[in-house]
């Protein structure tokens, strides 16, 4: 891993309280820092006012859409929206009762999450189509088929599956005719056919 450039992120001299990288721009990033003002690391020299501390920052996929939560006592719990390039915050909403902690975008781009102070997740619905991901293109996880046991429950069903198949071994003894004994011997055969499924 190679290091940036120390002068490459101090052009603007104050503390930072949010980073978002800008997707698929090398060193470059969407920062909020302690002095209410959001920039872009291309252009350091100039941030926009956000009127309240920031505490966090995501960008959408297709870096047209930037969203700042609130982190100020004074004024919690809002999201602003802003388009780049950036200049002015188009909306704001207020999401939260408490200063907004943590926010984060779907793979998708089409839901924000956000978490505050306030012990509340909020899932938020993003309405920009050009924004969105094709969904048609992108290979769905597969889910394994597997079930999760603990040890002693597999053993135990070992253990009843060989108890099963010695009992079904001497019911199926040449010299017993009994139709009870070959009745509990299909029995047993099926119970066996069960558990080794199980297992």
């Amino acid at each position: 891993m190679a290091r940036c450039n120390q002068d490459d992120f101090k052009k603007h001299g104050q503390a930072l309280a949010g980073v978002a990288a800008v997707p698929g721009a090398k060193n470059r990033a969407i920062v909020a820092s302690l002095d209410r003002k959001i920039w872009n690391t291309a252009d350091g020299e100039r941030g926009f006012d956000t009127k309240y501390n920031v505490s966090s920052v995501v960008i959408m996929a297709n870096c047209k859409t930037v969203f700042t939560g609130f982190g100020e006592a004074g004024h919690p719990g809002a999201i602003q929206i802003w388009r780049m390039p950036l200049s002015h915050a188009q909306n704001e909403v207020q999401a939260h009762s408490a200063p907004i902690v943590a926010m984060r975008l779907n793979f998708y781009n089409d839901r924000l999450f956000t978490a505050g102070k306030d012990g509340c997740l909020m899932i938020h619905e993003v309405k920009d189509r050009e924004a969105r991901i094709d969904q048609g293109k992108v290979v769905q996880p597969t889910y394994s088929d597997e079930i999760l046991a603990e040890k002693s429950e597999i053993e135990e069903s070992l253990n009843l599956r060989d108890t099963l198949f010695n009992d079904l071994v001497s019911a199926k003894d040449i010299n017993s005719t009994n139709v009870s004994e070959q009745a509990a011997a299909n029995n047993e055969r099926d119970k066996i056919k069960k558990l080794e499924e199980q297992i």
